[in-house]
C-alpha cells in the first residue's frame, strides 16, 4: 500500500494550510449517537447526514450548538444536555486520553438474541484506552481494545493475540471542502442504527486511506482498504491478498437525500495494490473484469433514499451484486445476488416513534464462485454479516425522562441455510439453486423489550430481551422451540482532556 501512503502525504500537504476544522471522528460506538439518533428523529440535527457515519466531531459540535434544551420536552432536553456538555462545554481541547470498561451478558454464544447459537449464559468484558491529540487540521486518535467476544464470536476469527488489538488508529487532516484519513477506523453507510449493505461495522476496522470531498448539496466519500491474506487451503489454491475500494456520491436537499454508490473486492496472486482501484472518481462498473484481467474481482452496486415529510421519514436502500443478463444457450440462469432494505418511521411529539422495516438479502448475495472474493473480513460481513433471509421488524418507541429509552419490537426472521462464508458449489448445482431460502428455512418469531439507559456522559445500559418462538429450528424440519433469549450490555467511561496551553 506505499501508493496509498504516498498519496496521503501529498493530499495532507495540499490541505494543510486551509482554514480547516478539527478532524478527530465520533467513534461508531460512542454513546452520542444514540443521543443523535433520537433528536434527529425529533426533527433537530438536521445538517448531519442521515446515511453516513461516523460523523467528524466538529459537524455534530455545530449541529448541537443550535439546539435549547429548556425549550424541548424534559425527555429530549435530557439528551440535548448530555450532547451540549461531550461537545461544547469548555475550551477547545487540544490532546486528550480516555478510557472505558464494561460487559455484555447474552443467553447463547452469539451476542444477537434474534440468532442464538446455542451454549450456556455469557459474559464478556471489554475495555478500551485511548489518546488523541488534535493540531489546527491534523489530528490523530488510537484506540486499543480488549474484548472477550472477539474471542468467542461464532462467525468471526480473533483478531487478538494479546490481551488487546488496534481498535481504531488514524492521523486525519479536515478543510471546509476535504477530508482526508488514513488508518483504521469504521464506518457505517446507511441510517443510524442499521447496518449499510455495501458498507457496514459489522467487521472489525481494516487499515484503510479515505477522502470526504463537499461542495454544496454534493458529497462525495470514497476509501480504498486493506483486507487480509486468503489461502492456500482446501478450497483456495493460490494465496490471494485482498483489498476493497469502495465510493458513494450523496446529493443532499433538507428534506431529500440521495445517494449512489458502488464497492469492488479485489485480489491477485502477484502484485499488490492496484491504483485504478483507488481513483475516487473512476467508475468501477466499467473497470470490473476490464483488461488487464490480473485480478478476481466482485463488484457491488448500491443506492439509498432518505426522504421525511412532517413526521414521516422513509428510508430505502437497494443492492445487486450480481445478475445473470445472457446466460449461455441451453444454460439456466444464474441466481440474482442482491439486497434491498425498506424502513418507514411515524415520529411522534416527544421523541416517541413508531417504525416498520423489511430487509432482503439473497442467497448468493456477497459472495462469488470464486470464493476468495467473499465480502468479508476475518470472517465477518463487510456489509450485512448475514445472507439468505428476509425479516421483518415493527418497533416502537417511548422516550422517558433522565435517558431511559423503551422500544417494544416483534421481529419476523426466516433464513435460509446459504451463508457467503461457504464455497459457492459448481455448476449445475448453483445455476439451478433458487434466489432465496436454500434448503430448509428455519423461521423466528420474536417477542422483546429493548432499552437503553443514559443517564449521564460516563455511564449507560442497554438490553434487548424477549421470547423467541422457531419452528424448523436448526434448519431442522418440523423442531420446534420457545425460549427466553436477551443481550445486556453496560459501561463506563472516563475522559481527560487539556488545552494546549495546558
Amino acid at each position: 500500500m506505499n501508493a496509498i501512503a504516498n498519496l496521503f502525504c501529498i493530499s495532507l500537504l495540499s490541505v494543510v494550510a486551509e482554514s480547516s476544522e478539527t478532524s478527530r471522528f465520533l467513534p461508531l460506538d460512542h454513546w452520542a449517537y444514540e443521543g443523535i439518533r433520537i433528536l434527529r428523529l425529533a426533527g433537530y440535527l438536521e445538517d448531519l447526514n442521515p446515511l453516513v457515519q461516523p460523523y467528524r466531531r466538529d459537524d455534530a459540535a455545530n449541529a448541537v450548538e443550535a439546539l435549547s434544551p429548556d425549550r424541548m420536552p424534559a425527555a429530549l432536553a435530557h439528551w440535548a444536555r448530555l450532547l451540549r456538555a461531550e461537545f461544547l462545554e469548555g475550551d477547545t481541547p487540544a490532546w486528550g486520553v480516555w478510557a472505558g470498561a464494561g460487559a455484555r451478558a447474552a443467553t447463547s454464544d452469539r451476542a444477537d438474541p434474534l440468532r442464538p447459537a446455542g451454549g450456556d449464559e455469557n459474559l464478556w468484558p471489554f475495555a478500551r484506552v485511548a489518546g488523541w491529540i488534535a493540531a489546527g487540521p491534523v489530528a490523530a486518535e488510537v484506540v486499543v481494545l480488549g474484548d472477550r467476544y472477539l474471542d468467542r464470536d461464532p462467525d468471526g476469527i480473533d483478531p487478538q493475540r494479546r490481551i488487546g488489538r488496534t481498535e481504531t488508529a488514524y492521523l486525519s487532516v479536515s478543510t471546509p471542502h476535504l477530508d482526508v484519513v488514513a488508518g483504521r477506523l469504521a464506518r457505517n453507510w446507511f441510517r443510524l442504527g442499521s447496518r449499510g449493505f455495501l458498507v457496514s461495522d459489522a467487521a472489525t476496522p481494516y487499515p484503510q486511506i479515505g477522502l470526504t470531498f463537499r461542495t454544496g448539496r454534493f458529497t462525495l466519500h470514497s476509501f480504498a482498504g486493506e483486507l487480509e491474506t486468503l489461502g492456500p487451503d482446501e478450497v483456495i489454491e493460490e494465496a490471494h491478498k485482498r483489498y476493497l475500494g469502495a465510493h458513494r456520491v450523496d446529493l443532499s436537499w433538507p428534506n431529500l437525500v440521495v445517494s449512489f454508490g458502488e464497492s469492488i473486492l479485489f485480489a491477485g496472486t502477484q502484485g499488490g495494490f492496484s491504483l485504478r482501484h483507488l481513483n475516487p472518481v473512476e467508475v468501477f462498473y466499467f473497470e470490473s473484469d476490464a483488461p488487464p484481467e490480473d485480478l478476481v474481482q466482485n463488484l457491488m452496486l448500491n443506492g439509498s433514499v432518505w426522504w421525511r415529510r412532517g413526521r414521516l421519514e422513509l428510508f430505502v436502500e437497494g443492492q445487486l451484486d450480481d445478475v445473470d443478463v445472457n446466460p449461455p444457450e441451453g444454460a439456466d440462469r444464474e441466481p440474482t445476488s442482491y439486497a434491498f432494505a425498506l424502513l418507514g418511521r411515524g415520529n411522534l411529539p416527544g421523541g416517541h416513534g413508531v417504525e416498520i422495516e423489511y430487509r432482503q438479502v439473497a442467497a448468493w448475495a456477497y459472495r462469488t464462485p470464486n470464493h476468495v472474493d467473499r465480502y468479508s473480513y476475518l470472517g465477518r460481513g463487510l456489509g450485512e454479516n448475514f445472507s439468505d433471509f428476509d425479516r421483518l421488524g415493527l418497533r416502537g418507541d417511548v422516550l422517558l425522562p433522565g435517558g431511559l429509552r423503551l422500544s417494544p419490537t416483534v421481529v419476523v426472521l426466516r433464513q435460509g441455510e446459504g451463508s457467503f462464508r461457504a464455497p459457492v458449489p459448481p455448476n449445475p448445482e448453483y445455476n439451478a439453486s433458487p434466489n432465496l431460502f436454500l434448503g430448509v428455512r428455519e423461521r423466528t418469531v420474536r417477542f422483546a423489550l429493548a432499552g437503553r439507559y443514559q443517564p449521564r456522559r460516563q455511564v449507560w445500559a442497554a438490553w434487548d430481551a424477549g421470547v423467541n418462538v422457531t419452528r424448523n429450528r436448526w434448519h431442522v424440519e418440523g423442531e420446534e422451540a420457545t425460549e427466553f433469549e436477551a443481550l445486556v450490555e453496560g459501561g463506563v467511561r472516563f475522559d481527560l482532556q487539556g488545552s494546549s496551553g495546558n
